[in-house]
């Protein structure tokens, strides 16, 4: 198969930092159509070195990814099985062991603290109609808690009792014993969610905003110029506030002004993570990664349509 006609788009990267992360991939051919059902997905390793592993592919939809620090295991939510698969370290030597975890609706998302506190969410039905679910994983076992009324799209926290999910027109805090829905000033569904401090939450959202949120309510900081274009992620790295915009490019605001920097047009930025030190921030051809946010580097440039182009869209 040609080189040419099959694409590929990155998602989830999840790790210590860009080069030391796991990923999701999905890839599709022209021929075949750029919907989910017309495509493939693997999970993906990048280390050091630019050492570089996949797993796949398979036609199961694979919708998100976590990767637990210091153990490397990797969580990857399954929408078409309705289950987590558990890989090992996916970038040590050898083998590496797959669990499947079944839950009891089809995960669209999933994060963690650790991994006494991993959250997955999703769609279930009930009298036949698509309801918000939400469930925890403790270390060994799945159990289901209660969800906010509107379907979830992303979660950040800092601690057991301070959860805040975002979702399709929703905003919430999970206190560790029930969730606290919270009124906003936009209706929009909202792409992402980053806690930095129990008085200090962001959000973006689909219609273009970047909200911050304190313990006296929400506000929007500012709108993208065309409220058709979306904000897709935002979080608080080395005390700046960075926003990414996919085919907008990367933002960082300026001070705590409604302003914001375009630092990086060329940085198609759909989602970040910081846990270790080092801002890993996906794109779709590329993992890209910075410590201080002033200097990026990326690795996996088009590795996995490198490495599979060989290879078909796998047949259903």
């Amino acid at each position: 198969m040609a080189f040419e006609d099959l694409h590929c788009e990155y998602s989830w990267a999840s790790g210590a930092d860009f080069e030391d992360c796991a990923f999701l991939a999905r890839r599709w051919r022209d021929e075949y159509g750029t919907t989910l059902s017309d495509s493939d997905f693997l999970v993906c390793a990048v280390g050091t070195g630019d050492a570089f592993r996949y797993w796949g592919p398979t036609p199961n939809i694979l919708s998100a990814l976590w990767r637990a620090l210091p153990s490397g295991r990797v969580y990857v939510a399954d929408g078409s099985q309705g289950s987590v698969h558990v890989y090992d370290d996916v970038m040590s030597s050898g083998s590496v062991g797959v669990r499947s975890l079944p839950l009891t609706f089809a995960p669209e998302g999933i994060w963690g603290l650790d991994e006494q506190h991993v959250y997955a969410w999703g769609i279930g039905r009930q009298d036949g109609e698509q309801v918000p679910r939400l469930a925890k994983f403790d270390g060994r076992d799945w159990a289901d808690l209660p969800a906010p009324s509107f379907f979830i799209t992303k979660m950040h926290g800092l601690a057991p009792d301070l959860i805040y999910a975002a979702g399709r027109g929703g905003m919430a805090r999970w206190n560790g014993r029930a969730w606290d829905e919270l009124p906003m000033p936009t209706g929009e569904v909202l792409s992402d969610v980053f806690v930095a401090g129990p008085d200090e939450i962001y959000a973006t959202g689909y219609a273009g905003s970047l909200l911050e949120g304190t313990a006296n309510g929400w506000s929007i900081i500012t709108r993208t110029v065309d409220e058709r274009l979306p904000f897709a992620c935002v979080i608080k790295f080395a005390d700046e506030l960075f926003v990414g915009g996919h085919t907008l490019g990367l933002y960082r605001r300026i001070g705590s002004t409604d302003q914001l920097d375009h630092i990086k047009p060329d940085i198609h930025a759909s989602s970040f993570e910081a846990r270790a030190g080092s801002l890993i921030i996906t794109v779709p051809d590329e993992i890209i990664g910075t410590t201080d946010g002033e200097a990026f580097f990326g690795t996996a440039f088009e590795a996995i349509k490198e490495s599979t182009a060989g290879v078909d869209i796998y047949e259903r």
